[in-house]
Parts: structure tokens; sequence; C-alpha cells
């Protein structure tokens, strides 16, 4: 047996109070949490982490996964309370312990899928937003869904902008 084999490997749910909680995989908890801190606006918080051995690992967080299915927003994260997602991976723990499995068969076709956001056409591009529209914006439609709500706004004006032109013509 590998000595890489031998490390646990924690469950975790990290997210914050009234935002997206994301369930993962990572040897070192508190680590991650500084790693996707780094690269998000709102304050993150470890909300839970359970220790499993590597080869329970995987399974328990496909468990986890598929508890929260219904609450996905993208990716591994999940738009639910944090005591609800750590509900979640507790409740994993227990079901990949006893021997349960997850349905293998995904209740979305995945052919071609990758894991992540939906690619998306066009190249990007970046405007500049005063912190009040940006805050504004959050509190409208929530952390993380700011670059949804802002294409959304452009297509409904762009379709408003055509009508109007159709309609002075």
């Amino acid at each position: 047996m590998k000595a890489s084999e031998c490390v646990r490997r924690f469950v975790y749910v990290i997210g914050s109070e009234a935002g997206l909680q994301k369930v993962g995989l990572a040897r070192d908890p508190q680590n991650r949490l500084r790693n996707l801190q780094c690269g998000n606006h709102s304050p993150l918080r470890l909300v839970a982490a359970f220790s499993v051995s590597p080869a329970l690992a995987h399974p328990t967080e496909a468990y986890a996964h598929y508890l929260l299915r219904s609450a996905r927003a993208h990716g591994e994260w999940f738009a639910v309370s944090p005591d609800g997602a750590a509900s979640a991976v507790e409740e994993a723990v227990t079901a990949v312990a006893e021997g349960k499995r997850p349905p293998s068969a995904p209740t979305v076709p995945s052919i071609g899928r990758k894991r992540g956001r939906p690619k998306l056409e066009g190249k990007p591009t970046q405007i500049r937003l005063t912190t009040n529209q940006r805050q504004d914006i959050e509190a409208l439609v929530g952390p993380n869904r700011m670059a949804e709500f802002i294409r959304e706004a452009v297509e409904n004006e762009l379709t408003r902008r055509e009508q109007a032109s159709k309609e002075a013509t």
C-alpha cells in the first residue's frame, strides 16, 4: 500500500451563511478554504469536515452530491443552508459506511458534458460597475449570479431595442 493511500480524506462543506455551499474532498480542508476564499468576494467558512478513509472518500462525496442534487447551482456548489449541506454529508458518510451507493445513472443526460459551468460562446467582456451597482445586483440575485444577471439584462435590452426599431420603421 502506498503512503498516500493511508492519508485520511475529508468530505467538507465550505460556504457563506446566506450563499452557496461547496461540498468537496480535501486532505486539508482549512487549506482548501484559504484557496477558495482567494477567488470569492463573499466571506467563506468551513462549515463541516468529515474524516473518511481514502477508499470511501469519492463515494461519500458522490452520495452527498446525489442527496443535494435538486439544489445544485453549478459544479459542486449547492443552494442550501450550511446546516442542510452538513446534514447531507453526514447522511452520506453513514450511508456509504453501510455499503450504500447513489444510483449510477444520472438523471440528466451527461454525454459529452464536462463538470462545472457550461461553455459560453463568444468572447469574455469586462465591464466596470460601481460598488453600489455590484451590491444592488448581488442583493437582488444573490452571490455568484452576477454574470448570469448581466447576460440576461443585456439580452432583454437588445430584444427591447430591436422591437423599438421595428416599430419605428
